[in-house]
């Protein structure tokens, strides 16, 4: 599991854009493609966008962005971690049940 995390401040239900969220990058670099989980939910970033709705490749620290590509919402407030595969996603939301 790699340590970039991200705090979230936001999440909707956009009927154009489905699940989206919004968070500042706090340490590393968030780039599109990338899986991410947070509490329950995990996502694989679809589309990243800057605070003006613009479409973004990648995400530095202390940069606000719109993270799209989520499978559920995270509780706004939780810390989104950037893990390896899809498959990490799934055993970090079950070892959570231990």
């Amino acid at each position: 599991m790699s340590y970039f995390n991200h705090l979230p401040c936001t999440c909707c239900d956009n009927f154009l854009l489905r699940k989206l969220s919004t968070a500042i990058v706090t340490r590393g670099t968030l780039r599109k493609g990338a899986v991410l989980v947070s509490g329950l939910a995990h996502a694989k970033v679809r589309g990243l966008f800057d605070h003006n709705g613009k479409p973004m490749t990648q995400a530095a620290p202390g940069t606000p962005v719109e993270i799209l590509g989520w499978r559920e919402l995270p509780l706004a407030g939780d810390v989104i971690l950037e893990v390896e595969t899809e498959v990490c996603s799934c055993t970090t939301n079950n070892a959570k049940f231990v």
